[in-house]
């Protein structure tokens, strides 16, 4: 008989002290970095669940963290954040790459770039009105591009502003929380 749980326990546990450790000790010197990071794992993870289970709406923060990151960083984050967190999961959950995709992509994309230079202008105004461009612009692509239900769009659209007005309320509450 042999006694490996226990040393297993052990190893596991100081995996995750070192992980824990490394993690904290990035945060201290590579803050956004760390956190663009974080971010991006947990948004991707949130999308890869939103396509698993095939939800007809799509509630992922994708668009209101690329928002945020072509605001506080930079376009080039906002373009791997986008790729990283809401492509690549939604190909692995079994979604493809197509047309329709590449098309959300670039609408997506130039919400971001037109956000860049609207950085002079008060942040949450401006989450509102690229909330509302990025999802009329995909809304109506969907109905006169691709043939989409027009009843189907527009709830689409009253859910997807909904729930980004959500995600950004809820930051900003949890903003309030920290500072």
């Amino acid at each position: 008989m042999k006694t490996k749980p226990i040393f297993k326990k052990k190893s596991l546990l100081s995996n995750y002290l070192i992980f824990f450790l490394i993690f904290f000790i990035s945060f201290l010197f590579l803050r956004k970095f760390t956190l663009f990071l974080f971010i991006t794992i947990i948004v991707s993870m949130f999308t890869y669940f939103n396509y698993h289970i095939k939800l007809p709406f799509d509630l992922s923060p994708v668009l209101f963290f690329s928002l945020f990151f072509s605001r506080e960083y930079s376009l080039f984050h906002s373009f791997f954040f986008i790729i990283f967190s809401g492509i690549i999961p939604m190909i692995l959950a079994g979604g493809s790459f197509d047309v329709t995709t590449l098309y959300y992509f670039c609408i997506r994309f130039s919400v971001n770039f037109l956000n860049v230079y609207l950085r002079s202008f008060v942040a949450i105004p401006v989450y509102i009105f690229m909330f509302l461009l990025d999802h009329f612009f995909g809304s109506l692509g969907a109905v006169f591009l691709f043939s989409s239900n027009p009843i189907k769009e527009f709830l689409n659209l009253i859910v997807q502003i909904i729930t980004d007005l959500f995600y950004l309320f809820a930051f900003l509450w949890v903003l309030r929380l920290f500072i």
